[in-house]
């Protein structure tokens, strides 16, 4: 599929550096918003 056919080899450069860039701002999101502090890595102990 061709959808701008004029970008030629930088299109997929484009598409990787946008997709990386809404990674990144989702990322910063759940950052920002503290979410990331409730978050267990390591499971209770006494639960093997």
């Amino acid at each position: 599929m061709r959808l701008f056919p004029g970008l030629e080899s930088l299109g997929p450069w484009l598409a990787a550096a946008a997709y990386i860039a809404c990674l990144s701002l989702a990322v910063l999101g759940r950052f920002m918003s503290g979410q990331w502090k409730a978050m267990r890595l390591v499971g209770e102990a006494g639960h093997a």
